[in-house]
């Protein structure tokens, strides 16, 4: 939705119509997501409760950084998932 210039208003993303209509597209999808990476980062700054995470880590790294900063779970949540994530999403009971 936010690829297509016209099918959005663009003061959502904090342009003006002549700037985007000036712009090539990939040059446009680049000041999108600059400003979804900018809107992050602020509500990061300002909710003590929001925090980033990476999805890179893996399920079982981001359940652990998220305890390590007082996100509390149910004990036995982390032994669920851990359980969990050794099988497929798509095949349920086939293991990797």
């Amino acid at each position: 939705m936010q690829a297509l210039p016209t099918y959005l208003e663009p003061d959502i993303f904090g342009f003006d119509k002549e700037t985007v209509s000036a712009t090539p597209l990939d040059e446009y999808m680049g000041m999108v997501i600059e400003s979804y990476l900018d809107a992050f980062f602020n509500i990061l700054q300002k909710d003590p409760l929001a925090y980033a995470i990476n999805y890179h880590d893996g399920a079982m790294r981001i359940v652990d950084n998220m305890a390590a900063v007082k996100i509390y779970l149910f004990a036995n949540r982390k032994t669920a998932d851990g359980k969990k994530s050794r099988f497929s999403c798509k095949i349920s009971r086939t293991g990797f």
